[in-house]
Formats: C-alpha cells, sequence, structure tokens
C-alpha cells in the first residue's frame, strides 16, 4: 500500500501494524496521524479521543454498492432460539465489548 500511494500519488506515510490495544494506545499519545479501524474501535476511539471520519470504505456486492452495513445472525439447529425476539436471553460471546462491531451496527 504505501509503495504503491507514494509513487502513484507522492504520498509518503509509514504502515504500522497494531493490534487492537496498541490502537487505543497510540491514538489516546497522538502517535499516528490517522487509522483504518474496525467499526466498534472506531466508535469507542471517535468518544474517547474526539476523532472524527475522514473517509469511509464503501463496500460492494456483486460489482453493487451497499448503501447500509449488512450481517447475518443464525444460531445452531438444535437452539431454541429462532427469531430475534427469541434471543432477548441469549449469552454472547466476543473477544472483547469493544470486538462487538457487527453487533453494535446490527
Amino acid at each position: 500500500l504505501t509503495s504503491k500511494y507514494n509513487a502513484s500519488y507522492g504520498l509518503e506515510f509509514d504502515s504500522l501494524a497494531l493490534d487492537f490495544d496498541q490502537n487505543f494506545e497510540y491514538v489516546g499519545e497522538k502517535k499516528i496521524d490517522f487509522i483504518y479501524s474496525n467499526p466498534a474501535a472506531y466508535a469507542c476511539m471517535m468518544v474517547e479521543f474526539s476523532i472524527i471520519t475522514v473517509a469511509s470504505m464503501i463496500n460492494l456486492r456483486k460489482g453493487y454498492a451497499l448503501e447500509r452495513f449488512a450481517g447475518v445472525i443464525f444460531s445452531r439447529a438444535n437452539s431454541s432460539f429462532s427469531t430475534v425476539e427469541s434471543m432477548r436471553k441469549a449469552r454472547v460471546e466476543a473477544v472483547s465489548i469493544s470486538g462487538l462491531g457487527a453487533m453494535e451496527l446490527e
């Protein structure tokens, strides 16, 4: 990414591979100028550090731009959860609360 855009557009930047916690650390300590992040982490950092959106991705599906986020909620075949309403008492698993980006957008 950096070599392609540095050469074609005259942009110069370094790309850093950070883990989930490092994203928050680097943004909080103003060690980076911009981030490419998942929606949940962005929502948390927007509130905590007052960051703003500069650009957003347009998701394509079969050549068509999607105007909205879409996801799938599914359960095991033998589960008692068969409707969204029946899931009100469900337990949800995720790596962390801020790792629930898809759920936050549903």
